[in-house]
């Protein structure tokens, strides 16, 4: 049984219930604490709502809404309950990691991240080709870019990137090609985890990421699966990993480093076939009660 607290944070791209924003509320009509109360969890849910008023930019929302949940998830840590945070857009992962460093008297001394995703996430104004900020979330983490996003999200020191795996690309962009190439981040894209071999590679790399971090994030966009199994996302892409793939993964990651906080983001319901999405959520969601 685990003491865990859902945190609904239903916002995309600093708006309020609009495309995957409107993700978080939907697995949670759906039953997500009843299906979690169910398989014997303790569950209470938290839904944040922040006004943004003054909020000129996109920027300046995130950071606004990623304090607040900054602030959820430290009162979650410190009840001694395990956060899960169902969000619209990955920069929601300003906030988690805001808590789990928790400024002067940290709750992990060395916080790692775990990035299951079909995109890197790691584009910078610099470098992308849209300038899609969601695509930065990852960047923004590890201190590539926007420092003042980070830190009005209460994240004050960014996460060092050698306490970064990479889990389930299949898209991404050049420069983030040459980048998780270059860098100390360590990765492994959804070919790799699927061939031969990928159980241990993956193995190996939690290995190296587990004497680097106390504890790690674990961040599951899910988009990472197949169109088979998560057709409701805003960026599909050709291939991913069966939801069977993702759950072996999702194990090992959980027996091989402490997982002290997740989320699963970027549902996109309006985008859902039959509600397939919704299912796959859901799965994931009792998987990381399981594990955890």
């Amino acid at each position: 049984m685990v003491k865990l607290t859902i945190i609904g944070v239903p916002y995309a791209a600093g708006r309020l219930e609009e495309g995957m924003g409107l993700g978080p509320a939907r697995y949670l009509e759906a039953g997500a604490d009843v299906v979690l109360a169910k398989a014997g969890h303790d569950v209470e849910v938290v839904r944040l709502r922040q006004g943004l008023e003054g909020a000129a930019t996109e920027p300046d929302a995130v950071a606004r809404i990623d304090a607040v949940l900054a602030s959820a998830v430290s009162e979650a840590l410190a009840a001694g309950r395990f956060p899960l945070v169902l969000a619209g857009n990955c920069n929601s992962c300003l906030g988690t990691l805001a808590a789990l460093q928790g400024g002067e008297r940290p709750t992990i001394p060395a916080v790692g991240i775990v990035w299951f995703d079909a995109h890197g996430d790691l584009n910078t104004p610099e470098t992308s080709p849209g300038g899609f900020f969601d695509g930065m979330g990852l960047a923004i983490a590890t201190g590539r870019c926007w420092s003042e996003v980070r830190r009005g999200a209460g994240l004050a020191s960014a996460v060092v990137e050698s306490c970064v795996l990479h889990l389930g690309s299949r898209d991404l962009d050049p420069p983030e090609s040459r980048y998780l190439e270059e860098s100390a981040m360590l990765s492994l894209s959804a070919a790799e985890l699927q061939r031969a071999g990928g159980a241990e590679a993956l193995r190996a790399a939690l290995g190296t990421l587990g004497a680097r971090a106390e504890g790690v994030y674990l961040h599951i966009d899910i988009d990472v699966l197949s169109g088979d199994h998560a057709p409701g996302v805003d960026f599909p892409s050709p291939g991913g990993l069966g939801f069977d793939e993702l759950e072996d993964a999702v194990r090992t990651v959980a027996r091989e480093v402490p997982v002290r906080a997740a989320a699963l983001t970027a549902y996109s319901p309006d985008r859902d076939r039959d509600e397939t999405t919704l299912r796959s959520g859901l799965r994931l969601m009792e998987l990381i009660a399981e594990v955890v």
